[in-house]
This record gives structure tokens, sequence and C-alpha cells, in this order.
């Protein structure tokens, strides 16, 4: 099975365990278990083990990544010591 059928599997439940978070958030599952301990991500404990609901976990990770809107002639995905470079280079060019 490839990666991609992989996450569809994953995705298609109603919960994920720890490892299954993790692999989702690509992040260490013992520092989603950190987070979720500290009620940072909605997940609940059952007995000794972490489950985390997949529509709530998806939404979660959603809400985490901004949507970037970049004004128009800006530079895209440049540092702003890069646009602060180009604007002394033009400075100096007058």
């Amino acid at each position: 099975m490839n990666e991609d059928a992989d996450l569809e599997l994953l995705l298609s439940r109603a919960t994920l365990d720890v490892h299954q978070a993790a692999k989702i958030a690509k992040c260490h599952p013992d520092t989603l278990r950190k987070m979720a301990a500290d009620r940072l991500v909605p997940a609940t404990k059952i007995g000794r083990a972490w489950v985390f609901p997949a529509k709530q976990f998806l939404q979660w990770i959603e809400l985490r990544c901004p949507r970037v809107v970049t004004p128009p002639g800006s530079l895209l995905g440049g540092s702003t010591l890069a646009a602060r470079l180009a604007a002394r280079r033009t400075q100096r060019a007058r």
C-alpha cells in the first residue's frame, strides 16, 4: 500500500490512536501525548490510551494553519531580509 492510501484509511476512521494522529500531524507520539495531557489538542484518555476524534483533530490542524494572504507586488515565500536588501539596492541605484 502506498502512503496516500494509508492516509486515506486513517482519515476514514472515526477515531485515531496516538500513533495514527502523530503520523497525520507529522510529529512524535510523545509530543502529541504531552499536548493531549495539556488539553492543547482534541483528545480523551480511555484507560491508558489517548483517543483522538478524527474529524475534530483534522479541524484543529486546519485552524492552526492560517491562510497567508500576500499583498500584490510582495515577495512570495521570501524573507524580510531579502526585501530590505532589494529596497536598499533600489535606493542606491537612484
